[in-house]
């Protein structure tokens, strides 16, 4: 006969707390995913806005680099 210790839960406590525990492993894996994808989620965001900085950035000194250039050339 088989010892495991699923079986030696149900003959103690009957097959309802069985449920409650897969209910919950269930549901915490969900959180745990979706924390993690959150997380994600925001780290992208954050890259894509410090990557937008840099874009307008780059842009200002290139506008201040043609300027300084126009004048000194005119």
């Amino acid at each position: 006969m088989c010892d495991c210790v699923a079986v030696k839960v149900i003959r103690a406590n009957g097959p309802l707390h069985m449920l409650f525990f897969i209910i919950v492993i269930f549901m915490g894996s969900f959180y745990l995913v979706n924390l993690i994808l959150a997380i994600v989620a925001m780290s992208y965001d954050d890259c894509q806005k410090q990557d937008l900085e840099d874009e307008e950035a780059e842009e200002e000194d290139m506008l201040v680099t043609n300027s300084l250039l126009s004048l000194l050339y005119s």
